[in-house]
């Protein structure tokens, strides 16, 4: 191509009419370049197309422009298919190293095996792609990697979807028992009943001791071993102590002849989806398919399987339950209860049910016993949620995720000990986890032990140095010590790693605000709201940090909108009243004022701000009822006693204004305003000494008092009347 040249769109392939809904193909039948071919078009689903698919394939020509080869390629139209499905690109920085990285990230989100992950058309991926060449981040986030991946093994199926036809038929909904049927080649037992009672044993103690369990099948197997619903449920109890290669063993000693095959290789999927911690940001399993294509058409519950786990591959638990939808067993329901996270709060009931029937009828595995734990611990059973999260900690004791889930419901329950004793533990398997110094660090609070927590944030942070959550936790708690400068360096680090992040930008509004910066932690509230709208405490943050950073007409304009959204909260009246004020709306002022002493009589801010504002406008009574109703509110308060003060001498009770004025400043003796109200008043009472003395103290307190001036001619004025007093006596 010519320099200058620009590059041009030839070929536009196959299309859909989104609008009309019309179809090219048949249901179910895939049509498209595979290379070039969204997920979603290689399973056949036609009817789901959107144009998110349509970014898919932008996603994979921008790749290929960068890169020089398209994402997926394959020996065959079939095994790019696979990969389209199953895997994920390489990274095309790792080709192209002087790449942008935000356009790595572009290409990431284009790629979403899942269309709700996609940019939802071209036009926002077109503004991504702008702020990119602008040398800006982009604004979205690459999605979580669950990947599924493929290995072509000869003759060795590790999960065999392809011959799975059989997996959720009539007997792969319960686990056989201990009494199943024998091979047809099995010989008879020099000791059949010890056999029998052995494997009844096992069966009993299948949930409670499985380890036990498998040991007696073993012991059972050893005298009757080609009895292969033995040999199945003996895999099964060791599933469940995380020896899944063990396991998977004994399922393949199931011959292919034998009726229990299918019902072996129903187990051995279902272990790779138990083959993944809790904690497990992505799903990883080895699975051989041989032709993906005809079995994804082909409408056998081989199909429904196959497809359920491409739908795992890309996070999509939903259309995974779909495909599942009318099937039984337990193997449906293991999807199910794997997919909880995305289910809506109101089908915790259904996912309890059907973790229980896992437990109950298929493997009772230290993740599902997590997994249940959690649902109870949602649904506000902490009782319930510990037994299970113990168990799944019997089962597996260094499992993270058990261990921090179990320390938040102690917690919740109360039990602080049994929760420290958690974080303890884990701290002692996973050194190197910030998690369980931050767990730590929330204990430390909820016993006083501020500093503790402070230091075991710092060390989170250290060892996730590039985790915004660990940022905003440790910054939090600066904000909260009063380490203003730490946390708003801390905070800043967090929104520099996860702009996104609205409480990030908050916090930093009110770290701002308490190192003087009023103005900036507006600004930071403006942040805050752009990302959240309808946020009411950042709506509420920003007007008193637009009063204080002298925008009053601003501050009005955010309680306005605060008071439509909340017209009960008395103390927005009182923050607008501020406002006003400053406008010199005195009238609107007291209304608001009235407003929030309307909605709450024992509202101190509002009683002694109000009796400030009367006093101003000349109402001596109404100011000094006002003052009366504050000290009810908050007895003894030195501000409410200055105020009252000042009213008693206004109204002409000079001896009880003196005696509010001596003890408000008794009380905050740091106040520079209260020893010069005290001094007017010894001023009126002819006590030019002791005024002399306060209006000194009041200069000393501070120095650069805006009334220094005035103070001044006070104190020359009370030395002279003590002068001339002196002279008469002589």
């Amino acid at each position: 191509m010519e320099p200058g040249a620009g590059a041009f769109l030839a070929d536009f392939g196959l299309a859909k009419s989104v609008a009309t809904g019309s179809r090219l193909t048949r249901t179910g039948q895939a049509l498209g370049t595979p290379a070039y071919m969204s997920p979603e078009q290689a399973r056949g689903d036609v009817s789901t197309l959107t144009p998110a698919t349509d970014v898919w394939g932008l996603g994979c020509v921008l790749y290929q422009m960068l890169a020089g080869r398209p994402p997926f390629e394959g020996e065959s139209p079939a095994a790019v298919v696979g990969h389209v499905l199953l895997s994920e690109p390489p990274p095309a920085r790792r080709i192209r190293p002087d790449a942008p990285p935000g356009l790595e990230t572009i290409l990431r989100v284009c790629l979403a095996k899942r269309p709700g992950a996609r940019f939802p058309d071209a036009a926002a991926l077109r503004g991504d792609l702008d702020r990119v060449l602008r040398g800006e981040s982009p604004r979205a986030r690459s999605p979580r990697r669950v990947t599924l991946t493929t290995a072509a093994l000869a003759g060795a199926v590790l999960v065999p979807i392809a011959a799975a036809s059989t997996i959720l038929g009539s007997r792969a909904g319960t686990v056989p028992g201990p009494r199943g049927g024998r091979g047809a080649a099995e010989t008879d037992s020099p000791d059949p009943g010890r056999a029998e009672d052995l494997a009844a044993a096992a069966r009993r103690i299948r949930t409670t001791d499985p380890r036990e369990g498998a040991r007696m099948l073993g012991e059972a197997l050893g005298l009757q071993p080609q009895r292969w619903a033995w040999r199945i449920e003996r895999g099964a109890l060791l599933a469940a102590t995380r020896d899944l290669a063990a396991a998977k063993a004994e399922w393949a000693r199931v011959p292919t002849d034998a009726p229990e095959w299918a019902e072996a290789n129903a187990y051995r999927l279902a272990a790779a989806l138990l083959d993944v911690p809790p904690e497990a940001e992505a799903f990883h399993a080895v699975v051989v398919v041989e032709d993906l294509p005809r079995l994804l058409e082909s409408g056998t519950r081989a199909g429904h399987v196959a497809r359920a786990l491409m739908a795992v591959s890309t996070g999509d638990w939903e259309s995974a339950r779909e495909q599942l939808r009318d099937q039984t067993g337990w193997i449906a329901a293991l999807f199910r209860v794997f997919g909880e996270e995305s289910r809506p709060s109101g089908k915790a009931a259904e996912c309890l049910r059907d973790a229980t029937e896992v437990l109950e009828t298929g493997i009772p595995h230290p993740t599902v016993w997590y997994l249940r734990g959690r649902v109870r611990q949602r649904m506000g059973d902490l009782p319930g949620s510990e037994e299970d999260l113990s168990a799944a900690l019997r089962m597996e004791p260094r499992s993270a995720a058990a261990r921090l889930l179990r320390a938040g419901v102690r917690q919740g329950r109360g039990d602080l000990e049994g929760a420290w004793a958690d974080a303890e533990a884990y701290l002692s398997d996973y050194p190197d986890r910030p998690a369980g110094y931050e767990l730590r660090a929330k204990l430390r609070i909820r016993t006083g032990d501020r500093p503790g927590a402070r230091a075991d944030l710092v060390e989170a942070a250290r060892r996730a140095p590039a985790d915004p959550d660990r940022r905003y936790d440790l910054g939090t708690l600066l904000l909260d010590l009063g380490e203003a400068a730490e946390a708003e360096r801390e905070l800043s680090e967090a929104i520099r790693l996860r702009p996104e992040h609205p409480e990030s930008w908050l916090n930093r509004a009110n770290a701002r605000s308490a190192l003087g910066d009023d103005a900036a932690g507006a600004d930071d509230c403006s942040r805050a709201l752009g990302l959240r709208p309808g946020w009411l405490d950042a709506r509420i943050t920003r007007g008193s940090l637009r009063r204080a950073a002298g925008d009053p007409r601003g501050a009005i304009g955010d309680f306005d909108v605060a008071i439509e959204a909340r017209p009960d909260w008395a103390e927005l009246y009182s923050q607008r009243a501020l406002a006003k004020e400053e406008l010199q709306d005195l009238a609107g002022a007291e209304a608001d004022y009235s407003a929030a002493i309307a909605r709450k009589p024992d509202l101190f801010a509002a009683l002694h701000n109000r009796a400030i504002l009367r006093r101003k406008l000349q109402d001596l009574a109404g100011s000094l009822a006002d003052c009366e109703a504050a000290l009810r509110a908050r007895p003894g308060d030195p501000d409410a006693l200055g105020q009252r003060g000042l009213a008693r001498r206004d109204l002409g009770d000079l001896p009880g204004g003196l005696a509010d004025l001596s003890e408000a400043v008794r009380l905050r003796p740091e106040f520079a305003g209260g020893h010069a109200n005290l001094g007017l008043a010894l001023k009126d009472g002819g006590r030019w000494k002791e005024a002399a003395e306060a209006f000194r103290e009041c200069l000393r307190r501070q120095p650069e008092h805006p009334l220094r001036v005035y103070y001044e001619r006070d104190i020359l004025e009370c030395e002279e009347r003590l002068a001339g007093r002196a002279a008469e006596e002589r």
